[in-house]
């Protein structure tokens, strides 16, 4: 799962753009993929989504999402000369994304250790925790790494 950055605020800029052979869209593509896998990770940090709502805590206490760090570890972005994404290819990163209920399937009940003791549940639902998206800062770090990126590329 994952998010790509398309942005109105770059149309400035496109004329510029469309004179970039494939390689240098793809570089610049690059840089901005880097730019949102650097801020997915920084809310992991800080623990709230990409318009800076804290993340609801989780009921084990201690840091939300991070309990052994492979969701944040998981985080990447890629490029092509279309696009730039960033995201997780973790088979649980959709449900604390957007949170949702997880029912038992091979047994009667799900069973999870909270705060040391063992529980039994039919079902869990897991608050969203978005961690993906593009927050203002994003936009602006990228619409900067675009400026700087065509600044080079023309002089």
């Amino acid at each position: 799962m994952g998010v790509r950055a398309k942005f109105e605020e770059l149309d400035k800029h496109i004329e510029n753009l469309k004179g970039l052979d494939d390689k240098a869209r793809e570089e610049l593509n690059d840089n901005i993929a880097g730019v949102l896998e650097s801020s997915t990770v920084q809310r992991f940090e800080e623990e709230h989504d990409p318009d800076g709502k804290k993340w609801k805590p989780n009921l084990r206490g201690g840091r939300v999402l991070t309990l052994h760090g492979y969701l944040c570890g998981s985080i990447i972005g890629q490029a092509t000369k279309d696009y730039a994404e960033v995201g997780s290819a973790m088979v649980y990163a959709a449900i604390h994304q957007y949170g949702g209920t997880i029912k038992a399937k091979v047994k009667n009940f799900l069973k999870f250790n909270v705060g040391g003791r063992w529980a039994s549940k039919k079902a869990v639902t897991i608050p969203a925790r978005p961690y993906l998206g593009l927050s203002k800062q994003d936009e602006a770090d990228i619409c900067r790494e675009v400026e700087n990126f065509l600044n080079g590329a023309l002089s």
